[in-house]
């Protein structure tokens, strides 16, 4: 909460302001006893991991793999103790392809991503998307030729290269 309101001092590019009920929405409690207009309706998804992308000439539709029905894993106290011991669960066969809807879906692409992969395709939605840069991103600075890309600085170990 602290943290929240911390966050919601800071102006932001509509004027908005980040508030605990923004942060922690998804449903009625003491805290927050009220519902967004439109909250309850749809996936509890965000669009970047829904809206087909591309990385080059590569096409991603953004589909995952579905495990069959009842494909449930450390039912018992004896399976869990083997997982947290560094035994792998059996693999289980997909049955088709479907766009992330659930928390069980979530948890299934977890297992399987790249450490870098959901962050890499929200920035591919973004920018096949044509959206604005953040005015205040220190990579519109001036002069032009210190300006390196946001990936590129993650990746390198501060070559000016």
């Amino acid at each position: 909460m602290t943290s929240a309101a911390s966050v919601g001092s800071q102006p932001t590019l509509d004027g908005s302001r980040v508030t605990p009920e923004l942060l922690f929405r998804g449903g009625s409690s003491k805290a927050f006893p009220g519902f967004f207009d439109g909250e309850t309706i749809g996936p509890y998804v965000s669009q970047l991991a829904l809206t087909p992308t591309q990385l080059g000439a590569a096409r991603i539709s953004q589909q995952l793999d579905v495990l069959p029905a009842g494909a449930d894993y450390m039912k018992t106290l004896s399976d869990w103790a083997d997982v947290q011991n560094g035994a792998s669960p059996p693999k289980a066969k997909p049955v088709g392809q479907a766009y992330l809807h659930d928390g069980r879906g979530l948890a299934s692409y977890t297992h399987v991503d790249e450490l870098y992969q959901a962050y890499l395709i929200a920035f591919l939605v973004l920018e096949s998307s044509n959206m604005p840069v953040n005015p205040g991103s220190p990579y519109t600075a001036s002069p032009p030729s210190r300006v390196r890309a946001a990936w590129h600085t993650w990746i390198c170990t501060g070559n000016d290269s």
